[in-house]
């Protein structure tokens, strides 16, 4: 036989060479031996945790944003809330106020307002404290950057935080002439009480609240001679 020949055996062993080999290539592919593939899927790996750490980041600082605004806006709401409520109380106490003023026969109310400080007889009505019941000397004052309220009646006094936080306070009255003045003060030959009563307070934000009230009036005394 010639050279070219090959024995069945040598053709045996040669083909098994070959598979071994393909078997031993195809392994390396698929467990990533090479180096090349080991470089490739760390590189890959590290991308995705920058773009994770990347995402989460985001995610954290929109959701604290979020956070804040919604608790300054929940702060604004509650400090508007309040302040509503504060004037809505302070209109109603002195509305209570001005709208007993106590009256006696022909006699000329007391109403005197000097230096800013109003003082008045009012009828108390019904009191939680019996010594401060029916008429009772009332004033209204600045007292330690508060608006105070004091009733007092023979030895039993008491006072009341009406309005704190006040910088200064100013009050005005109108009187029932024909042309409308505002006065600053009220004092004691007034034979009549005003038309009606603004009270400025100004507040430590440099803002004015303003509040008006409404007196009951005295009527006219009129004499009829026979």
């Amino acid at each position: 036989m010639s050279d070219e020949c090959h024995s069945p055996s040598a053709m045996a062993e040669e083909e098994n060479a070959h598979d071994e080999a393909a078997v031993g290539l195809l392994a390396k592919k698929c467990h990533g031996v090479s180096p090349m593939g080991r470089i490739k899927k760390r590189s890959f790996t590290l991308v995705e945790t920058l773009l994770a750490f990347s995402l989460i980041a985001i995610v954290v600082g929109t959701l604290t944003l979020h956070f804040v605004k919604t608790s300054r806006l929940k702060a604004r709401i509650e400090q508007t809330a309040h302040e509503i409520l504060k004037r809505k109380l302070v209109q109603e106490r002195l509305t209570q106020i001005f709208g007993s003023i106590y009256l006696e026969g022909e006699e000329k109310p007391h109403f005197i307002c000097k230096n800013n400080q109003l003082e008045l007889i009012i009828n108390n009505g019904f009191d939680h404290d019996e010594a401060l019941r029916g008429a009772v000397a009332a004033t209204l004052y600045l007292k330690n950057h508060c608006l105070m309220l004091k009733l007092k009646k023979d030895k039993a006094e008491r006072e009341e935080n009406l309005y704190s936080g006040v910088r200064a306070l100013e009050w005005e009255f109108m009187n029932r002439q024909a042309e409308v003045l505002l006065k600053a003060s009220w004092d004691k030959d007034e034979p009549l009480l005003p038309l009606a009563i603004r009270l400025n307070l100004k507040t430590h934000d440099e803002q004015t609240d303003q509040f008006a009230f409404f007196p009951n009036i005295l009527p006219p005394v009129i004499h009829c001679d026979k």
